[in-house]
């Protein structure tokens, strides 16, 4: 629980400390606005299909946060009682990325998602901590094709990710 709220605090302090490097140079109000979205496939045993739209806002050149929700099919066989789990899950999340190098950068998120898990009756809240790096790749003008590695550390047994998790999307500046 400390070491969840103090990555929390890590992830939301940080960007605003990056941010101070490179007051000098100007971004304007339309340029620092995002748009886009991943899609996450994990074949196997759980098996899971991701659709996750964000929209986000660069605080400098290096820096940005944003916002997006989170859609998940899953489904899981558990071999031991012989009975197949399948859930529709939804939820949103909370992101921050900063680039270290060219187009090689870090990305932190908190995620809240909401699903009938298989172990328990109904639903509830599981929350994620999702750290990584990625890469992108500029395709044409303002539009990048981005993949991601990312561990979750708080990889309980009812967590819907498997470690690592991979994600690609598509980022499109407004």
């Amino acid at each position: 629980m400390i070491l969840r709220n103090l990555i929390i605090i890590f992830l939301f302090t940080s960007t605003f400390l990056f941010a101070q490097e490179d007051v000098k140079q100007k971004i304007s109000l339309t340029d620092r606005f995002f748009t886009g979205g991943n899609i996450g496939l994990q074949v196997g045993n759980p098996t899971m299909i991701d659709g996750s739209p964000l929209i986000g806002f660069k605080l400098t050149k290096n820096a940005a946060v944003g916002v997006g929700a989170s859609y998940l099919y899953f489904k899981y066989h558990d071999v031991v009682y012989n009975a197949n789990y399948i859930s529709n899950t939804y939820g949103g999340r909370a992101f921050v990325e900063y680039t270290v190098w060219r187009d090689v950068y870090l990305h932190g998120e908190y995620e809240v998602l909401n699903g009938d898990w298989g172990y328990q009756i109904g639903r509830y809240n599981m929350t994620s901590i999702l750290i990584g790096a990625g890469y992108r790749q500029l395709i044409s003008g303002r539009t990048y094709f981005n993949l991601a590695m990312l561990w979750n550390f708080n990889n309980t047994y009812d967590s819907p990710y498997t470690n690592p998790i991979i994600r690609c999307g598509i980022i499109i500046g407004l």
